[in-house]
């Protein structure tokens, strides 16, 4: 894959003995003779899986399979170990109704202490893992309607079944991945495009401001005798520096009154100061090249 591949760096977590390390096992190398001989992930066990989306967009998954046991995921599992994840898979055994017990304390811990990778934040998989031949001891309905709790998504696979671990969780979990990826940069792009002044709005403030500034030299005797707050003259000049392009204007002035009943039609006050910032970045930038 060529070098604008993006990287995803997906971790997963849960309790030990609950087939973490088989499912990282079976994105890399995918086979139907896995060894079940359980062996303890010390700290982190690190690997790379490329893929190419359903459109032909690559990416290149980090996969980071954590420590179960409490004691290497204390050695293993920092905060710094976790910047930077896209996904989270979360994974328990529902064979095994202390295991999902434990994940759910063990999660609620894990969102409590990292709040910037939380179902609301990333994207979260919980992954019921029911290995064959084993009876299910937690329904679907409790799994799903704690996921739905937390906000996150969730499957079931059978860890030791490559086809369900790559069609049921990995592949589904990229494309979803990929979807929300493209909304995001969207918004991003949108976001750094410069918030034009709507034609009605500019002609209704045009209007308005010909008519304070027909209604200035009445009033300003009044205004300066009583103090009463902002004059017409004041409205009419931030007026003009906001339909104009200027970064100076003041967005309280401009939204009291009339005005600012007009303004908010189309602008709140946060719209209003992302306009002025973007200006002043503007302002700064022309006078460097200069």
């Amino acid at each position: 894959m060529g070098g604008n591949t993006e990287l995803v760096k997906i971790c997963i977590i849960g309790n030990s003995k609950v087939g973490k390390s088989v499912i990282n096992h079976q994105i890399q190398t995918p086979t139907d003779h896995i060894s079940l001989q359980y062996k303890a992930t010390i700290g982190l066990d690190f690997s790379v899986k490329e893929y190419t989306c359903s459109d032909q967009t690559p990416y290149r998954a980090e996969i980071w399979d954590t420590a179960g046991n409490e004691l290497f995921a204390a050695r293993g599992m920092g905060l710094g170990n976790f910047r930077g994840t896209r996904v989270i898979f979360a994974v328990f055994n529902v064979t095994d109704k202390k295991s999902f017990e434990d994940f759910k304390a063990f999660l609620n811990q894990h969102i409590a202490d990292h709040p910037d990778i939380s179902p609301n934040a990333i994207q979260y998989v919980i992954v019921g893992n029911h290995f064959r031949g084993e009876e299910r001891r937690i329904s679907l309905d409790d799994a799903k309607a704690y996921a739905n709790e937390k906000g996150a998504g969730y499957v079931e696979v059978d860890a030791t079944d490559p086809n369900q671990v790559m069609d049921i969780l990995f592949k589904p979990a990229m494309e979803k991945f990929h979807q929300r990826n493209q909304k995001q940069q969207a918004e991003n792009e949108k976001m750094s495009q410069p918030v034009p002044i709507p034609e009605a709005l500019r002609i209704a403030l045009t209007k308005h401001k010909t008519m304070l500034e027909n209604r200035w030299f009445e009033r300003r005797i009044l205004s300066y005798i009583f103090r009463t707050g902002y004059t017409s003259k004041q409205k009419v000049d931030e007026i003009n520096h906001f339909l104009n392009g200027k970064e100076a204007f003041d967005e309280k002035i401009l939204l009291q009154g009339r005005t600012g009943k007009m303004i908010q039609q189309y602008f709140n006050k946060d719209a209003l100061l992302k306009i002025k910032s973007e200006r002043q970045q503007d302002l700064q930038k022309n006078k460097l090249k200069q």
